[in-house]
Formats: C-alpha cells, structure tokens, sequence
C-alpha cells in the first residue's frame, strides 16, 4: 500500500444555505479550519460536494475552498452527495477510484 493509499479524507459537503458538513458531521467553518491543518498535516485530501452548483455558492463555500487551497491541500470535486463521481479538469465528470484529485 502506497502512502498515498493510507492518506486521510475529509469528506466536505456544502448546502445551498451554507450548511457545512464533514465527515457527515455539521461543523463550522471555525472547526474545520484545525481539522484542515490537521489533514494537511497527515498528507490528506479534501473531497467537495456543493448543493445546487448551477446557483451562486453560498458564502461558506467559498469560504471552505478558500481554506482548503490556503492549506494547500488536493481537493476532489465531485457532483454527487455520495461523492460518487469526480469532476475532472474538463468539467466532465466520471465515476471515483480512492484517489482523482485536482492539485
């Protein structure tokens, strides 16, 4: 197993009214900021899931992707709550192997 393969997730979804969640826990952006230092830290990714794409993000999105690049983290973005699928680069987006990420 790749150390790659050992590496943690932070599974982020983001609700159309700013609702944050991860690890299927809601938390705020003042909580996941240790918890993304924390994974960064660990050599973790981020996999990211925003409600209703085609609208304005709510502020706390963008707050949240804000903080993951500040950490310099790999982000995944996916179309999917289950986080079933990865965007990649061309904006299409495919079924998820453990590991498709951007950055």
């Amino acid at each position: 197993m790749s150390a790659r393969d050992a590496a943690p997730i932070a599974r982020i979804r983001v609700s159309r009214a700013g609702e944050i969640w991860c690890d299927d826990v809601r938390t705020s952006l003042g909580d996941l900021a240790p918890r993304l230092a924390e994974l960064r830290a660990a050599n973790g990714v981020v996999w990211y899931y925003r409600e209703d794409v085609d609208a304005d993000p709510a502020p706390e999105a963008m707050a949240v992707v804000r903080m993951v690049v500040e950490q310099r983290l790999p982000i995944s973005m996916s179309t999917r709550a289950d986080f079933g699928d990865v965007v990649q680069a061309d904006g299409t987006a495919v079924p998820r192997g453990r590991y498709n990420t951007l950055g």
